[in-house]
């Protein structure tokens, strides 16, 4: 990521970190919070490497991860993953139309299973029909493979099919 990519998502990111230093230390930096994710997600190192590579505890970096990403979606979405308009779906069915061939068709929906290390008394609950633990992943794409809505999180057991359409938005469906 260059420095000045960096900037531009510090300066998204920073009004929605709510942060404060208290009498007993000095709380982490929103940049440096944002340095951290950014290392998790483009490496997928382990949490203790992160910890140790930025001299913060197991925990701190877990925390500090799971707020980020949060605050990333939400920030972000609006911005990069908007919701289509109605003028939007005609255009995206008008597409599948003209690339496809596929009339009144608003969207390409599947899921992809993600292996996982198996969750702490999670029992069978991620162990999919591929004999591995896994999350799903479900997302729709446009006519140019352009992601215009994703999930993550739902249990491996279930099929990576459409059978999770009825978790979808009600804007989506609308």
């Amino acid at each position: 990521m260059s420095k000045e990519r960096y900037t531009h998502l510090v300066e998204l990111l920073v009004p929605h970190i709510h942060q404060r230093d208290t009498h007993m230390r000095e709380c982490v930096s929103a940049e440096e919070r944002i340095l951290i994710t950014i290392r998790y997600l483009a490496t997928g190192a382990t949490f203790t490497s992160i910890s140790l590579y930025f001299a913060r505890g197991d925990s701190t970096v877990s925390r500090i991860i799971g707020e980020i990403t949060a605050i990333i979606w939400d920030a972000l979405k609006d911005i990069y993953m908007p919701t289509p308009d109605k003028n939007q779906w005609k255009i995206i069915a008008q597409r599948f139309h003209l690339l496809w061939n596929l009339p009144n068709c608003l969207g390409a929906l599947d899921g992809k299973h993600i292996r996982i290390e198996k969750l702490p008394n999670s029992g069978s609950l991620n162990f999919n029909y591929k004999s591995y633990h896994s999350i799903v992943l479900m997302a729709c794409s446009d006519a140019d493979g352009l992601f215009i809505y994703i999930e993550t999180g739902f249990a491996g057991r279930n099929s990576d099919g459409s059978k999770h359409c009825d978790k979808m938005p009600r804007q989506y469906k609308d």
